[in-house]
């Protein structure tokens, strides 16, 4: 007995000077896997970095498991997109300084969340509709800065604001799908966690500088990869890639689901029908997140191939290097789709 015993306490002693060592280490809990590579891009080692929604979980109604609520407790920083996104944590959020939310990044670009009749699909049979779609673009390139008065107005709860599947935020929150917007939001990184460890800070500044210049690298081959892609009309299942659209300049027709809808209704059906026989369409994005519904009636078709994509990027590996691989992956899947469309047609 005593010989297990000495074992045990030589353990013992291993495991707490080992603890004590990482003790002053940061413990930073964010939503989202892209987030999370986001965030120790920036953290290299030095911070101890978990996400909370895990598989084919939607941000937006995940719910908050007991060891969730260990993690968060023991938090230093918790970093979400917005608190009209992870709708369960905005409760947690209120009031509580170590909750930061990414729409408050300084230069971000926020777009307008898109309603059916702002897409073309809705609008073929109607031009006025068509001015009004293409007219909120125009909005976007102001960047943040004039959006900021709109968030007074969200508080008011806005009833008829309902069938947003976001909370009521007026903006379309998958701001991480745009390259520039990753950078903008590894700046905010850095400057935030340099605040809460100054120690670090010049170390967190270099890592989200090196990243940054990374990410710059290559989007821009990527770019030069989608030159086919500019030709094709897509269609999603929800709207969730406004930021993917810009920063690719892709051509998306509609999507098959309005806000927080989850089947789509015979209307749409029969628009989409439409557009994919007059051959403006050659491509779906489908998302895991919606794995169950069906796409019978437009899966007749050859002329449409699905591209799977999937904006949390829960397939991949967790880590610094998902952002790329997220990123590179969906837009691979969509050279390939409009690749394979412009064959069938």
């Amino acid at each position: 007995m005593r010989h297990l015993f000495s074992l045990s306490a030589a353990l013992l002693a291993g495991l707490t000077a080992s603890h004590a060592a990482k003790a002053d280490e940061l413990k930073i809990v964010t939503s989202i896997a892209p987030l999370h590579s986001l965030i120790t891009q920036v953290t290299g080692d030095l911070a101890d970095v978990s996400f909370l929604v895990k598989g084919a979980e939607s941000p937006h109604s995940f719910s908050l498991k007991p060891s969730d609520r260990l993690q968060l407790a023991e938090a230093d920083f918790i970093f979400l997109i917005d608190g009209q996104f992870e709708m369960s944590l905005a409760k947690a959020a209120k009031g509580d300084d170590r909750f930061i939310s990414y729409t408050s990044t300084p230069d971000l670009r926020l777009l307008p969340y898109r309603h059916q009749d702002d897409f073309m699909m809705a609008s073929a049979a109607d031009d006025d509709h068509n001015e009004h779609g293409h007219h909120d673009h125009g909005h976007d390139e102001h960047g943040h800065k004039d959006h900021h008065d709109d968030h007074g107005h969200d508080e008011h709860g806005h009833d008829d604001h309902d069938e947003h599947d976001h909370g009521n935020s007026p903006h379309d929150l998958h701001i991480w799908l745009d390259p520039e917007n990753a950078k903008a939001m590894l700046a905010y990184t850095a400057q935030i966690l340099g605040v809460g460890d100054p120690a670090n800070a010049a170390i967190y500044t270099a890592n989200a500088t090196a990243a940054i210049a990374d990410i710059t690298r290559w989007n821009t081959l990527l770019s030069e990869d989608l030159h086919d892609a500019h030709e094709t009309g897509f269609v999603t299942y929800h709207d969730a890639f406004q930021y993917l659209e810009l920063a690719y300049d892709l051509h998306v027709i509609g999507t098959i689901l309005d806000g927080h809808a989850t089947q789509a209704t015979a209307a749409t059906l029969a628009q989409l029908q439409h557009v994919i026989e007059t051959g403006q369409v050659s491509c779906v994005f489908q998302e895991p997140q919606f794995e169950a519904l069906s796409l019978a009636a437009l899966d007749s078709h050859d002329a449409v191939v699905t591209a799977k994509l999937d904006p949390l990027g829960s397939d991949l590996t967790p880590g610094p290097q998902l952002y790329q691989q997220l990123i590179t992956g969906m837009v691979d899947e969509i050279a390939h789709c409009s690749e394979e469309g412009h064959h069938h047609h």
